[in-house]
């Protein structure tokens, strides 16, 4: 049997336990007027510069104060340091599971219409216009209130090697009524 060290590594990280997806809450002030919903690229770091002490999301309660803030955490990894893939990224699943966060925190709100602000990176905007999408084709009613949408805003850092350019663009979401 021929094994080298390449299959051994890429077996060992499959028994490695995965982060799970989840959506984080780092402010929540009772007079929220909106929510910044934060959904990052392959790897979850855009949101630290390198200079930086702590994540700029942080601060934005401090200029915004009544902002709801909600970090999307996914599992994005998509390659080693190689660049060999390991997993292929999941943007139905990572979507329909942020869509499935993001009704819950809403449902529970009085104010589910409030308007929303996605702030994407990277694979992140993907994610968020697919979760956008699905959110028309879903029964449930508070579902379709993510139309609240007023903003996606996206960027890409200047280190990074993925240009806006490079990006497949998911068509543009525009209700029909």
């Amino acid at each position: 049997m021929d094994l080298s060290v390449t299959k051994i590594t890429r077996f060992l990280r499959r028994l490695r336990p995965r982060a799970r997806n989840h959506l984080e809450n780092p402010y929540n002030p009772e007079s929220a007027t909106i929510d910044f919903v934060f959904v990052h690229a392959e790897r979850n770091a855009p949101w630290i510069a390198p200079y930086a002490q702590e994540p700029w999301p942080n601060k934005l309660p401090a200029v915004f104060p009544t902002a709801r803030i909600l970090i999307f955490e996914y599992n994005a990894e998509v390659e080693d340091k190689r660049g060999i893939s390991e997993q292929t990224f999941d943007d139905h699943t990572h979507a329909r599971e942020l869509l499935d966060f993001l009704s819950v925190y809403r449902k529970s709100d009085a104010m589910n219409k409030r308007p929303i602000t996605f702030i994407c990176h990277g694979l992140g905007k993907l994610v968020c216009y697919m979760a956008l999408t699905m959110s028309t084709q879903r029964r449930e009613l508070y579902l379709h209130d993510l139309w609240s949408t007023s903003t996606i805003t996206s960027y890409c850092r200047t280190s990074d090697s993925i240009t806006t350019e490079t990006w497949l663009f998911a068509p543009p979401v525009l209700r029909t009524s």
